[in-house]
């Protein structure tokens, strides 16, 4: 949804791994805080900032193929877990 903020401003979205924050050229900086700490270098000088939390229902089982991924050395965003392996991660986490 970062990708609607730019389109209703017109000003680009980044990343905190690519951007620090403290260029205000950015409408939305992605992150992936708390499970990869990356801090955003000029959060400090943010006085107000829009909290954008994902649906858990959408987000928990996105984290899980993330790891699976991470897990078989497979490039991010490439393949969902297969579903034996994402119940035995739910039953085991949830």
């Amino acid at each position: 949804t970062h990708y609607l903020y730019e389109a209703l401003t017109g000003i680009e979205s980044g990343s905190a791994w690519q951007h620090r924050g403290d260029t205000f050229d950015r409408i939305a900086l992605k992150t992936h805080y708390p499970v990869r700490n990356h801090p955003v270098e000029g959060g400090r000088l943010m006085h107000r900032v829009i909290l954008q939390l994902r649906n858990p229902i959408h987000a928990i089982p996105s984290y899980h193929n993330f790891l699976y991924e991470e897990e078989h050395e497979l490039p991010n965003h490439t393949v969902h877990a297969p579903i034996d392996a994402w119940i035995k991660w739910r039953n085991l986490n949830f």
